[in-house]
């Protein structure tokens, strides 16, 4: 399962999801589509949580004495925000790890799982010179330290201890990473470059987005909208066929203007009929069920 309507709202894995379409191995690339929807969820709610910590410390600003450009803060919704960090590292490495498997599927070769253990034997794998070029550029600069930053927050320490909320000369949270996560040890890190996790890992995700999307162009494929998609399998054999709801897809768009909250909500039915055919029905919310559903988004 994955979201559509995130990804396309800003042109993400477009040519990956062309790639998608001529190959006969989908489901990868809707595991593929699958994280990276995550990975827009987490980069989305870490810039909500951060922008909301800003507006607890404004209530109180004029109540303190500061003095610093950045302290310590704390509230629920800074521990929110960093409990987004775990998950969305996760989501970005085991991406990582899907690049050299679906290249290898599209060039018939066998290719290392991991693709840590892939670059240190690139030249042996029998790619083509521009490919190897373009995953040799995003693991020296890119990929190895996002890697490090993961091996760190699983096996190591806590990521998130470097935690401040920044005063001047612009307000924000800063959860700083360290400067040499290939130490591995957390006695010799050091934050002289004031990495703000917050910010690497929405560039990280980016850069990631940016070398499938050479990887497919360089395969051949052109950009193309993704498509919704439900996926059943899960369901099991569907006999004797019955009139049943088998799956429905909820949609909500919501947005700000001087009107206050505007709220589309649609959703799709996905039923069998009496003789096993499916059909889809398009549904639209009930006038009667739009004041909770306004609620619910804040209207």
């Amino acid at each position: 399962m994955y979201l559509p309507e995130l990804l396309n709202a800003d042109g993400l894995f477009q040519k990956v999801y062309s790639w998608k379409k001529s190959a006969t191995y989908g489901e990868d690339f809707s595991a593929l589509l699958y994280r990276a929807s995550s990975c827009v969820i987490h980069v989305r709610r870490l810039a909500e949580l951060n922008e909301r910590c800003v507006k607890e410390f404004g209530l109180f600003e004029d109540q303190l004495a500061l003095g610093r450009d950045r302290i310590v803060f704390h509230s629920t919704s800074l521990l929110a925000l960093l409990n987004e960090i775990s998950p969305l590292l996760s989501s970005l490495r085991i991406m990582q790890d899907m690049l050299l498997p679906l290249i290898g599927k599209a060039k018939g070769k066998s290719m290392p799982s991991s693709i840590n253990d892939g670059m240190k034997k690139l030249h042996t794998l029998g790619l083509p010179e521009h490919m190897k070029g373009v995953l040799l550029r995003y693991w020296q600069f890119e990929g190895c330290k996002l890697r490090d930053y993961r091996v760190i927050d699983q096996h190591h320490a806590n990521l998130v201890t470097h935690s401040f909320l920044q005063v001047k000369p612009s307000k924000k949270v800063l959860v700083l990473f360290p400067d040499n996560p290939e130490v591995k040890t957390p006695r010799k890190f050091t934050y002289e470059k004031s990495i703000n996790g917050i910010e690497y890992l929405r560039s990280a995700f980016l850069a990631l987005h940016a070398v499938f999307e050479e990887v497919a162009t360089a395969l051949g494929h052109q950009a193309s909208k993704i498509e919704n998609e439900i996926g059943m399998a899960q369901l099991g054999i569907l006999l004797p066929p019955e009139r049943r709801t088998l799956a429905f897809w909820y949609e909500a768009n919501h947005s700000v203007s001087a009107d206050g909250v505007l709220v589309n909500i649609s959703g799709t039915e996905v039923r069998q009929k009496d003789d096993g055919r499916l059909e889809f029905q398009r549904m639209l919310l009930g006038e009667e069920k739009l004041p909770e559903a306004k609620a619910m988004y804040g209207a």
